[in-house]
């Protein structure tokens, strides 16, 4: 049996879904490479240069801007002060995430990154009070700023505006950089907000009359109503950023000169050296949330009692025929089909119960996931005594 009935209205729904806990990806799940820096003889023609890109690094004379003190316009005496040196001198780290472990993105707003190290040896030249750490963890925290913690409602338990934002939107570090995509999925409200993270740690990051403490407020509900550390931007005690997290295309980046120099390729089990070298489970591992979005279209149907009354079935047909007792004249709808206008199928449901049709007005409500759905969360709860953060 089929019949075409006109739909009453359409009406499309997004839904979002925040991962409710924090889960590990572990080592081997993460692919690590080195990048060369932009005098490296083999910069114009290696593969990976292009990750600079995502920096916003598409000219020397962008770069030479972190070099350029704030008061002149640049960077020089800020949190991202340190991307001249890596353009130029160190190079970069990049981690590249397995899409296998998030959904549509990971979050921003808290998170860890643990890297193994080894400050020493021929090839480190930098911070010798480093010397010792086996591991550093990287946290990721929003900048501060006027309205980070304004309360978005009213009440004791409130969230703070930096309770809501998915990634970072200080205009400083994402549109003025040119970092982030612009624009990030799964966000309200008018503020700009980039899909990237950036990231600080309790050593490097530590500039004249900073503070430590990035790990204050991590992994608990509304971090930055319970008083998460912020990073400062400039001024006196400012935040050195040591790299940011893509949060989308699961890109992670490590600009520190420290880090890059002292980040232990040493361990890993996969990999070729400092290209694609991934670790054990428990190195080199994150901790994160992520979202999942859905598109869902509502579609309301209202069947006129002169439709859906006669059905072709050819088995139906054949039943009667054939003097089947037990075929019923009731026409029964147990399969709904959605034509565009272009006559078109563009999805195909069964009812959760059979709908009978009889002379008078038969109401569907419909719901069409226009895209894959919400996933389920890649790990389960994370477990501190095996990926401490």
């Amino acid at each position: 049996m089929s019949s075409l009935v006109e739909t009453e209205s359409t009406k499309v729904e997004n839904t979002t879904e925040e991962s409710n806990y924090f889960y590990a990806i572990p080592g081997d799940k993460i692919e690590w490479t080195y990048v060369p820096p932009s005098t490296n003889v083999n910069f114009k023609t290696n593969v990976w240069s292009h990750f600079y890109a995502n920096l916003g690094l598409y000219t020397n004379e962008i770069a030479d801007n972190y070099n350029i003190d704030i008061s002149q316009g640049g960077y020089k005496n800020t949190s991202l002060e340190k991307i001249y040196e890596a353009y130029n001198d160190t190079g970069i780290i990049v981690g590249l995430v397995s899409n296998e472990t998030y959904r549509q993105s990971l979050i921003g707003r808290d998170g860890a990154v643990v890297i193994p190290t080894l400050f020493t040896g021929a090839t480190f030249s930098g911070d010798t009070t480093l010397t010792g750490l086996t591991s550093i963890t990287n946290y990721l925290t929003f900048f501060n700023s006027p309205e980070l913690l304004q309360r978005e409602t009213s009440g004791t338990c409130a969230k703070t505006v930096g309770d809501t934002r998915k990634f970072e939107f200080l205009k400083e570090v994402t549109i003025d950089t040119g970092m982030g995509q612009q624009s990030g999925k799964g966000n309200s409200g008018s503020s700009y907000e980039s899909a990237i993270g950036f990231m600080f740690n309790d050593y490097t990051s530590l500039t004249s009359g900073s503070t430590s403490g990035f790990s204050q407020g991590h992994k608990v509900d509304n971090p930055y109503l319970n008083n998460k550390k912020t990073a400062q931007f400039n001024g006196f005690g400012y935040d050195r950023a040591v790299g940011m997290v893509d949060c989308i295309s699961g890109i992670i980046c490590f600009w520190d000169p420290n880090i890059v120099q002292g980040f232990n390729f040493y361990s890993a089990t996969g990999g070729t050296g400092t290209t694609r070298a991934t670790f054990p489970p428990t190195e080199a591992y994150a901790v994160v949330k992520d979202f999942d979005t859905s598109i869902s279209a509502n579609v309301r149907v209202n069947a006129n009692p002169d439709v859906l009354k006669f059905t072709t079935n050819p088995s139906r047909a054949q039943a009667i025929a054939e003097g089947d007792s037990n075929c019923e004249e009731e026409v029964k709808v147990t399969q709904v089909c959605l034509y565009d206008s272009s006559g078109q199928v563009t999805a195909i449901g069964t009812p959760t119960e059979i709908i009978k049709k009889s002379d008078n007005y038969v109401v569907m409500n419909l719901k069409v996931r226009l895209d894959g759905g919400i996933g389920d969360v890649y790990g389960p709860d994370v477990n501190p005594a095996i990926y401490p953060s």
